[in-house]
């Protein structure tokens, strides 16, 4: 089964995903119908292939504490003062591919620490954990 693409808008020399992605039965507003709680899932099943590494970019990270970590600059919008919302780089060696902005109320890839991850990473919506909505390894 092949999620639909989100729209996307070019800005700055960047590719931005303007709506949330498609995920088997999600609305284009979002996350908001994400598998069964423990039903593996992985970031290719959102955003499709063409990309070969994902980075979460948590609020309150600053531009700065992503580059050093992650060894690029930051693509996305200030989290410095934002705890509502996380942002999805993809990349395709060093080059965004994509970014998504997602509410933390629709699904939290900050409440553990996912890192780097890969294409084919198995994941997994914890409700054990905050709001219910938090993502894990699987």
């Amino acid at each position: 089964m092949t999620p639909s693409r989100p729209p996307r808008a070019a800005g700055g020399g960047v590719v931005v995903v303007v709506l949330g992605a498609a995920l088997a039965g999600c609305t284009p507003a979002g996350w908001s119908d994400l598998p069964a709680p423990g039903t593996p899932w992985t970031l290719a099943d959102v955003y499709g292939g063409g990309w070969d590494r994902a980075l979460v970019a948590c609020p309150y990270e600053t531009p700065e504490t992503f580059s050093t970590v992650h060894g690029l600059p930051y693509p996305g919008p200030d989290l410095t003062a934002r705890d509502d919302v996380q942002v999805v780089v993809l990349l395709d060696g060093d080059q965004v591919v994509e970014q998504d902005v997602l509410a933390r109320e629709d699904v939290d890839l900050c409440g553990t620490d996912l890192g780097e991850l890969a294409p084919d990473d198995q994941l997994v919506v914890d409700v054990s954990l905050a709001q219910g909505r938090t993502v894990r390894p699987a």
